[in-house]
């Protein structure tokens, strides 16, 4: 008589690495690196770290946003169902801006109410990286960070930066991360129109901006050959945001009075609107009077959830999907750190 087969032991590797650790967020993997060396080490491989960061999530990425104290400001990454993912704390003296965001990295600047000068620098919530950027930056020279992106010649993160010297437009440069170049001109003067207009969308390899000193076109900057062109915007001229759907870009653009948008009936309140995508509909963070309401909108406009939200946060128009992939240009900047100041 054949001997009975062995009691399964578990779930396979094979599916337990793929199927489903590589789905959990961040937090939760690694917490599961706990588990065993095996799930530590097949976790930590890039390929791995590169396919869980391309997996759509559960839940609609975290908004990032500032929240008011007494002294100072504190810059939160807040996930709209779930407790702040990270905090990183500014001197009482300094007023803080999110930048720009881009695979799990935030670009921020912190300019000084006493001197007005501006410091600028970039971090990883998730594997808690920071380190400041060497941008410099005083009385006779400003710089605006217009976005972040890959540049997929070069396997390089950039910068495009609009740079003001001695009160005058001085074009666009880009600054690669970890390169040791400094920055490059690549023209553009009146790039200066971007200054004060909606955070960009990045969209299959270019940025993209609708504001109202563009008229009725949208500014394109293509990441791989660093040009600019434009093209014809769908709606009239004025104020819109523009979001990525996967397949498609999306654009959310308000009347004149700030009363009504596309799906969203009429708001008599101060509000602000940031607006992403997750699977397959649209997600509006609604802020109205220091608080704030999720809307989950599907493609044709029908509202599908409402949902109440944390109080006292400011919306500031960026989505965050972190990664646990480590990026190589950070030990290379002066400055460099791991779960330190400023986060807390």
């Amino acid at each position: 008589m054949a001997d009975p087969p062995a009691p399964h032991r578990g779930i396979p590797d094979e599916i337990a690495i793929w199927e489903i650790l590589v789905r959990l967020p961040p937090k939760s993997l690694i917490r599961c690196r706990a588990v065993c060396p095996a799930w530590r080490r097949a976790t930590s491989t890039r390929d791995f770290l590169l396919d869980h960061h391309a997996r759509p999530p559960a839940r609609p990425p975290p908004s990032l946003q500032l929240r008011r104290r007494r002294r100072g400001r504190r810059v939160s990454i807040h996930h709209p169902l779930r407790p702040p993912e990270a905090r990183l704390d500014a001197a009482s003296n300094f007023c803080p801006r999110l930048s720009a965001s881009c695979d799990g990295l935030l670009v921020l600047s912190f300019r000084n109410m006493i001197s007005y000068g501006c410091q600028f620098s970039i971090c990883n919530p998730a594997t808690r990286q920071y380190a400041p950027l060497p941008l410099d930056y005083g009385p006779t020279v400003e710089y605006t960070i217009l976005g972040i992106y890959p540049h997929i010649p070069t396997g390089e993160y950039r910068l495009l930066l609009h740079r003001v010297q001695m009160l005058r437009s001085d074009g666009c440069y880009v600054f690669s991360l970890g390169s040791g170049q400094q920055l490059r001109y690549i023209g553009r003067p009146d790039a200066g129109k971007l200054i004060g207009s909606p955070i960009s969308a990045l969209f299959r390899g270019s940025l993209h901006w609708h504001s109202p000193s563009t008229g009725s076109m949208i500014m394109v900057f293509d990441t791989t050959s660093e040009l600019f062109r434009q093209m014809r915007s769908p709606v009239a001229p004025g104020h819109a945001d523009m979001f990525d759907l996967g397949d498609m870009l999306g654009l959310c653009s308000h009347d004149s009075e700030w009363t009504k948008i596309g799906v969203h009936d009429k708001l008599d309140s101060d509000w602000d609107v940031v607006v992403g995508s997750w699977d397959g509909d649209v997600v509006l963070l609604v802020t109205i009077d220091g608080s704030n309401m999720l809307f989950q909108v599907d493609i044709n406009g029908k509202l599908v959830a409402t949902i109440a939200c944390c109080r006292d946060l400011y919306s500031a128009h960026l989505w965050l999907k972190q990664t646990l992939a480590l990026h190589t240009f950070f030990p290379t900047l002066e400055g460099y750190a791991v779960n330190a100041s400023p986060f807390i």
